[in-house]
């Protein structure tokens, strides 16, 4: 994330909430507060103060009844992740797109489960982080507490951050110090400065003079514009993303598919939609980048759709036989294209929380015996796994993705198929997962 951002996030809906609030109002900077709908640890605020804090500020899912939710089973996780969210929602009159995991605690199957339940962004607890990978697991960069030397060791081993503050000897144990610092370094290096912590943390350990500082501070050397809430970031990623492929140069982009892998993954797709290459069958590759499957399909008529214009062009260029057009997956419906025979979407859905939503933008696409192939990464993949720890610790990965396992989507694509009439197949390649749907 080379631009600068500054956000702020708050858990638990205590009742001194309100207090914290005005306290940000004053300074102009933005926070979303994180509150689950019943919490037996602490006070929380009533309805009608969710809403007046909600006209002011954002308001992110914290589960139903602030249960751990790496200590329930499957079942009862979704349960509290998506009643939360809808209770919320009724409280709010609005939808609920942020996420923070009660007490920090997530695996795999937990944050696959909060993406497949409306929720589009999450925030674990990890700190000194200034980039985002998967954007289900959000780090933060300073948490509003003293902690131990030892905690700070333990979350900053993995990042630049830290590395970059103690060679200039400013990794403090004074929360106030810790947040000054990481912010000036945001400022002088780009990436997301994220401070998040407890308004009856504050309380307890009388720091609102202390937290007023920093407040202040972000407020006079932040530009205002750089100030966002949690859910702003979506709209952060996917520009992100778009800027990203807009930036390719098509003739190095295709050099780059020369790969040994690249190629096999090209062998892949080529068994998998060789009985498909008929004429008068129609052809969708969305997200088609350069256009190089058009080079499987001989006979059937083949349509592409990408969104970076200069991959569009010249995919146009290097293949003249297919048909090449300019849109945004959410825009398919303005093309008026007919029923498809197969739908291809490799690669594109890398960022997507929840694909098998997705796919209901294609219903308008889809005939008895449309084949629909996505892809996902696949994070049981050691190489993916690596590869993808270390950018976005160490380096900086250009945009936000997700991940997923085999089991769930397996799991989840089954039910999807039940209630829609396909049935399906999930293949394991290296890096990727690969989805095929066959409609019945």
């Amino acid at each position: 994330m080379s631009n600068f951002i500054a956000t702020t996030s708050w858990d638990d809906g205590h009742t001194l909430d309100i207090r914290l609030a005005e306290l940000l109002d004053k300074y102009s900077v933005p926070a979303t507060f994180y509150i689950p709908v019943k919490n037996p640890e602490r006070k929380l605020l009533k309805p009608r103060e969710i809403r007046e804090v909600g006209k002011r500020f954002e308001i992110g899912g914290h589960t139903l009844n602030h249960k751990i939710l790496t200590e329930l089973s499957r079942n009862k996780a979704g349960e509290e992740i998506i009643q939360g969210k809808k209770k919320l929602e009724d409280i709010l009159g609005r939808e609920v797109e942020s996420f923070a995991y009660p007490s920090g605690k997530y695996n795999q199957d937990i944050k696959q489960l909060v993406g497949f339940s409306g929720f589009k962004f999450a925030r674990t607890v990890s700190l000194f982080g200034t980039s985002v990978g998967d954007k289900l697991l959000v780090p933060t960069t300073v948490h509003a507490y003293d902690h131990h030397p030892l905690v700070y060791l333990w979350h900053g081993a993995t990042r630049k951050l830290f590395y970059s503050l103690t060679a200039r000897g400013k990794v403090s144990f004074d929360w106030t110090k810790l947040a000054k610092a990481s912010l000036d370094w945001c400022l002088e290096n780009g990436g997301l400065f994220h401070l998040w912590g407890h308004s009856w943390e504050i309380d307890a350990r009388g720091d609102w003079k202390r937290l007023e500082m920093v407040v202040r501070y972000i407020s006079e050397v932040t530009p205002e514009k750089a100030r966002k809430v949690n859910g702003q970031l979506i709209s952060t990623f996917e520009k992100q993303k778009r800027e990203y492929y807009e930036s390719l140069d098509p003739e190095e982009y295709k050099k780059s598919l020369d790969s040994p892998y690249h190629k096999s993954e090209l062998k892949l797709l080529e068994r998998l939609v060789n009985d498909f290459d008929k004429k008068g069958n129609k052809i969708l590759d969305i997200g088609c980048g350069i256009g190089r499957v058009a080079e499987i399909f001989k006979n059937a008529e083949y349509t592409g759709v990408d969104f970076a214009e200069n991959l569009i062009d010249f995919a146009k260029r290097a293949y003249p036989s297919g048909k090449f057009l300019l849109a945004n997956y959410n825009e398919l419906d303005r093309l008026e294209l007919d029923k498809q025979d197969l739908i291809l979407i490799w690669g594109m859905f890398e960022d997507e929380p929840d694909p098998l939503v997705a796919l209901e933008r294609l219903k308008t696409l889809v005939k008895r015996k449309t084949r629909l192939i996505f892809t996902l990464h696949n994070l049981q993949s050691p190489g993916f796994f690596v590869t993808k720890f270390v950018k976005t610790r160490f380096l900086e990965e250009p945009f936000a993705f997700t991940s997923f396992s085999k089991k769930f989507i397996e799991s989840e694509t089954k039910t999807y198929s039940k209630n829609h009439g396909y049935k399906f197949n999930v293949l394991t390649f290296g890096p990727t997962l690969v989805v095929v749907l066959d409609r019945i």
